[in-house]
């Protein structure tokens, strides 16, 4: 019984350090994109994806209708 105690409580270790590495990857990934994204103009990467869509959008219908 005291085995399975302990190795409950090496699990839940396990886990408990597993999700703080996890979350501190995530904060790294979220400040470094907040780094790249600071000087950038999200307006015009928005208008720039907006125009790449559209574009792949027509040409998906003109290979469908011609």
């Amino acid at each position: 019984m005291r085995q399975v105690r302990l190795l409950m409580q090496v699990n839940e270790n396990a886990t408990v350090l597993s999700f703080k590495g996890m979350l501190k990857s995530r904060e790294f990934i979220l400040e470094n994109q907040r780094i790249l994204f600071r000087d950038y103009d999200l307006g015009k990467l928005l208008h720039n994806m907006r125009m790449v869509f559209e574009k792949s959008c027509l040409k998906n219908v003109q290979k469908q209708f011609y």
